[in-house]
């Protein structure tokens, strides 16, 4: 992080004033980090790698409404369920709020 003091020194703020103003920023920073929880299988997944059949808005709205939410939505993705019952990522055609069942998903095969 590049540190600019002559705003400050213009604005006759105090080098303690500024360290303060940046510890302030950066603490944000980090609580914003902390709660970003985001999907655990999202570097198998089509839908967050954007390798689905639909067009780009539709991935773009599943990712950050089940893959990136801090609310943990992505408990309620069909294909995470599907990983976590499987032991292998979702076929493609499956999307976050699919109502084929897990049983359905086993017996098509592959994640194709």
């Amino acid at each position: 992080m590049v540190i600019d003091f002559t705003r400050f020194i213009e604005k006759k703020y105090s080098v303690h004033n500024y360290f303060l103003l940046l510890c302030k920023k950066t603490k944000r920073i980090i609580s914003l980090m902390e709660n970003t929880i985001h999907c655990p299988i999202l570097e198998d997944c089509t839908i967050y790698l954007n390798n689905t059949c639909h067009n780009e808005m539709v991935g773009l709205t599943y990712r950050r409404l089940y893959c990136l939410q801090v609310n943990k939505k992505y408990k309620m993705c069909k294909r995470y369920h599907a990983f976590q019952k499987l032991g292998k990522p979702a076929p493609r055609y499956i999307l976050p709020n699919s109502v084929v069942s897990i049983e359905e998903i086993a017996g098509s095969g592959g994640s194709n």
